[in-house]
């Protein structure tokens, strides 16, 4: 599923701005929605409390491969998924039904250019993503 035509993509932009007074520095945040914007991926980024714990991958930066691990705190569908930074699906390296327990899978970069990349976990119909970085 092509996920740039599939969904409208939502992404919160947080903004720090400081400034230097004569009393110190004083910072402040602003966000702001920007909607359907043609690169990214789905705003579905919700912690997945009760299926998952540790989702992570190392080493990261990585240069010829990264482990990616999670351990399940149930049974349930699990879908890996590797995209580029356009939000582009490169690789799915997980699609099936997980028991309890810990897992982990490797992510051979050959082939991928140098960059910023985003794994993504499925578990039943939420998710969790997360950057990596692999440099040459």
């Amino acid at each position: 599923m092509d996920l740039l035509t599939s969904e409208k993509i939502k992404w919160l932009v947080l903004i720090v701005c400081a400034t230097s007074s004569m009393m110190g520095w004083k910072t402040r945040i602003a966000s702001f929605m920007i909607n359907d914007l043609p690169v990214g991926l789905p705003d579905k980024q919700q912690a997945i409390a009760g299926s998952f714990l540790k989702l992570k991958n190392y080493p990261n930066p990585f240069q010829h491969s990264t482990v990616i691990s999670w351990q399940l705190t149930t049974g349930c569908q699990v879908v890996l998924k590797v995209y580029d930074f356009t939000g582009r699906e490169l690789k799915t390296l997980v699609d099936c039904e997980q028991a309890k327990g810990e897992y982990k899978v490797e992510l051979n970069a050959e082939g991928l250019p140098a960059g910023i990349y985003f794994y993504q976990l499925q578990v039943n119909e939420n998710f969790k993503t997360k950057k990596m970085i692999h440099v040459k």
